[in-house]
């Protein structure tokens, strides 16, 4: 592929990526003056992103309050008040200016949260709020993988109950749809890499996990991608299933010449 269709096929894709996002982008300007894709994205830089980091090199404690942080350094009398655009704009930049200075540390960051933010769900929070018992079981798991404590784990998912034990399942999902995913991703880059849709939700992913992948609310941030990955995770699918089928055939196609 010549580097000039490259090129052409990538400024392509990022145009027709623009236009999908310029309507949005335009109604922020018109009713929040501002260009941001949300009208909360300081807040979000703040405290999803700068707080973060301030934890992950050491400077603060897990057990203090993200938002009271944040509604401190204000001088307001509640955390709503932070999203007040002037308000939002004054710890966009404290966070901005923090996170330039330790650069290397929040992409190393970022990086290492991405995994966990494409494989978790929030499910236990549906059956929190509809009052289901067994809501925490993958947090249970999570701590006893972490610390190594095999035993506890299989008395843990023995005696918990139907609905946890349906969390349990439901926690393969996600592996499964970023797995499928990945194999989709290779698939159609082997098959078009000048395909403009393909280079679009490419696009599409890292745009957002760049701007999500730090986020704690994983529910609602990673519906953002939900369409492109479940796109790609068909590809995968029927790559495997195209892949076991002729496998299948020729397997057969050579027992009858035997």
């Amino acid at each position: 592929m010549p580097a000039r269709r490259i090129l052409k096929t990538f400024l392509l894709s990022i145009l027709i990526f623009i236009s999908v996002l310029s309507p949005w982008l335009i109604r922020n300007k018109i009713v929040l003056n501002t260009w941001q894709i949300s009208s909360i994205s300081n807040v979000s830089l703040y405290v999803e992103n700068y707080m973060m980091l301030e934890r992950y090199l050491g400077k603060m404690k897990e057990s203090e309050d993200i938002n009271e942080k944040a509604r401190i350094l204000l001088g307001t009398k509640n955390y709503e008040e932070a999203k007040k655009i002037e308000n939002a704009r004054i710890l966009g930049e404290t966070a901005l200016k923090e996170i330039k200075l330790n650069l290397g540390s929040y992409i190393i960051m970022h990086l290492g949260k991405l995994p966990s933010f494409l494989l978790r769900n929030s499910y236990g929070n549906i059956f929190l709020d509809l009052g289901i018992s067994g809501a925490d079981i993958q947090s249970d798991i999570g701590r006893n993988l972490l610390n190594k404590n095999f035993a506890s784990l299989f008395v843990l998912v023995k005696n918990a109950p139907i609905s946890s034990k349906i969390l349990i399942v439901m926690a393969f999902f996600w592996p499964i749809i970023i797995i499928l995913t990945i194999i989709g991703i290779f698939a159609k880059f082997k098959a078009d890499p000048r395909n403009l849709i393909f280079w679009f939700l490419i696009l599409w992913v890292g745009y957002f996990l760049a701007l999500t992948g730090n986020l704690r609310d994983i529910s609602r941030y990673k519906l953002t991608i939900n369409a492109p990955l479940f796109i790609f995770a068909v590809f995968g699918f029927y790559r495997i299933y195209n892949f076991l089928k002729n496998s299948w055939q020729l397997k057969r196609a050579f027992g009858h010449k035997n």
